[in-house]
């Protein structure tokens, strides 16, 4: 303590206030838009804060407001100070006036050097060692979900729906046709990737038995029309679509191994769709 006492008697403040009470509209004036470092001062008990900002008036008429000072006393040392001893005790210094940029830096010299008793926080600028009281707690709990629940029942205006509709428009959404750019980098994205049997079950599972509507089928059709396509896509359609067959004369027992139906109804002077029938009755054919 008496270190303290000899650190601040070695401080000369720019300006000093006595007593808080009668000194308020000078305070507001004299500092009004000025940025920089203060220091409250209890002449009874001799404790001090420690406190800076940007817009010094500003800071000072919360430190005015009676209703301001009950609401954050719980977890205020200075609050609960001035509510219990009135302004009348408390003289106010102004250490130095600052640049904004550098008012966290002088403050943080001062609260090394001064060493506070009011001050909570002991690292200028953050809020490290506060805690919230319970009440403090249960008021921002229920701030947050009247926010989401604000959000869930939120409703936009014609105008605002329109504007989401515009800037929405050609990023692949239904109906909405991309630009080459788009569907270049989409293409780009996807190349060498490959599902695993868990993805590709999960979207078998969510197409199975899924309906289209008239109107989605009438669309997926007029994309469809006129489009050809490409040999290397046909040859690939033409692979996974062939099936092995094995096809035995029953005469000689010869057994024939045919690339695909189509190419077995080719050999055997048949069609495609005789040989299907032929193999779903588990008929001869003759």
């Amino acid at each position: 303590m008496e270190n303290n006492n000899n650190n601040r008697k070695s401080i000369v403040p720019v300006i000093s206030y006595f007593n808080l009470d009668t000194n308020k509209s000078i305070i507001y004036k004299e500092n009004r838009g000025k940025s920089g470092i203060y220091h409250i001062y209890n002449i009874i008990t001799g404790k001090s804060y420690i406190g800076s900002a940007t817009d010094l008036s500003r800071r000072f008429s919360n430190n005015y407001s009676i209703k301001y000072l009950k609401y954050r006393s719980n977890n205020s040392r200075i609050n609960r100070a001035l509510l219990k001893y009135g302004y009348e005790n408390f003289n106010l210094e102004i250490l130095e006036y600052c640049n904004k940029e550098n008012v966290i830096s002088r403050e943080q010299y001062y609260l090394d050097l001064l060493k506070p008793e009011y001050n909570i926080l002991q690292i200028a600028g953050s809020s490290l060692g506060f805690k919230h009281s319970s009440y403090s707690k249960l008021i921002m709990s229920d701030l947050k979900i009247g926010e989401r629940n604000s959000m869930f029942n939120k409703k936009h205006t014609k105008e605002t729906r329109e504007s989401i509709s515009l800037t929405l428009k050609g990023r692949g959404r239904p109906g909405c046709i991309p630009t080459d750019i788009t569907r270049a980098k989409i293409s780009k994205a996807h190349v060498g990737k490959k599902h695993t049997q868990e993805t590709k079950d999960k979207i078998s599972l969510a197409l199975k038995g899924r309906v289209y509507s008239e109107e989605t089928r009438a669309k997926l059709s007029l994309c469809m029309l006129n489009k050809k396509p490409s040999i290397e896509t046909r040859n690939k359609m033409k692979i996974s679509h062939s099936k092995p067959i094995l096809i035995t004369n029953i005469v000689n027992n010869k057994i024939c191994l045919y690339p695909s139906i189509k190419e077995a109804a080719l050999k055997l002077n048949t069609t495609s769709t005789t040989i299907r029938w032929h193999i779903k009755k588990k008929e001869h054919y003759v």
